[in-house]
């Protein structure tokens, strides 16, 4: 391997072989490029039926996906988040993500 870095020599086709058979990503040792993330079922399914629709039928599909706008998200749940700081000079970090803040004023 030390002198496929070096450039003295290339792997051959049995060893970047070998190498996909450990899991390497051999199109990254090959090109420096990742391979892109293999399809799920589902969207090997809709990109199977998407291929083989008409003109109008893609136009109607892409329409209903883009029109749907962002998948529904959970909804915000309420978190309390009560922090104390005693020390003189002291300084309070923390995060708060969504829900409400209390301050302590009433």
């Amino acid at each position: 391997m030390i002198d496929w870095e070096k450039g003295v020599s290339s792997p051959t086709a049995a060893q970047l072989a070998a190498l996909a058979g450990l899991g390497v990503d051999v199109q990254y040792v090959v090109t420096g490029s990742m391979a892109p993330p293999a399809l799920g079922a589902e969207e090997s399914t809709l990109l199977s039926y998407f291929r083989e629709a008409t003109p109008e039928v893609r136009r109607a599909a892409m329409g209903a996906l883009i029109g749907a706008g962002p998948s529904a998200q959970a909804p915000n749940r309420i978190r309390d988040l009560t922090m104390h700081n005693t020390s003189p000079g002291g300084v309070q970090v923390g995060i708060q993500s969504g829900g409400t803040i209390k301050t302590g004023k009433r």
